[in-house]
């Protein structure tokens, strides 16, 4: 068997370091779409208020489908909770109107955003803004290392708690 197969993906190990460090309830920026994270992303659990809102949305808009999946999710899902705000190719904004929202963490693939069209003319920015950032860091970065780990690099960013530098 080939040992790519067998080598563990990044979107796994960063997860694996975000729940283990960062608190539930943290605000997150991380891809996604209404509720969720794209599946090509890191696979964070949305908070309990945040799905609700989306299942009463679906609901006022006759998607009982969509509604229902989260309904279940809200029953199965045991990982830690955040407060997920998303990005896509259809809302990315300047990076300083997501530091507006008190954003703790920001969790990228910055080869999607600087290689994926969608994105043209946005994601180069937002990203150069994001990491020249002074009040926020690069916490952890997630490689694909010749054969050792497969996937996207994944890179998470955190907020300078204040009087640090």
């Amino acid at each position: 068997m080939d040992s790519a197969f067998l080598a563990t993906d990044t979107r796994t190990l960063a997860k694996q370091w975000f729940e283990g460090k960062v608190p539930d309830g943290a605000t997150v920026l991380t891809e996604g779409h209404t509720a969720k994270s794209f599946n090509t992303s890191v696979q964070l659990a949305n908070s309990r208020e945040n799905l609700e809102h989306a299942i009463a949305h679906f609901k006022a808009m006759g998607d009982n489908g969509k509604a229902r999946y989260f309904e279940y999710e809200l029953e199965v899902t045991r990982a830690r909770r955040y407060d997920l705000i998303f990005y896509n190719w259809d809302n990315l904004d300047r990076w300083e109107s997501y530091k507006s929202l008190q954003v703790e963490y920001v969790v990228i693939r910055p080869a999607d955003l600087l290689g994926n069209e969608k994105y043209e003319g946005f994601g180069e920015k937002f990203l150069e803004s994001l990491r020249s950032d002074p009040d926020y860091w690069l916490a952890a970065q997630f490689d694909s290392k010749a054969g050792e780990f497969r996937g996207p690099t994944i890179e998470i960013y955190m907020r300078r708690l204040p009087g640090l530098s």
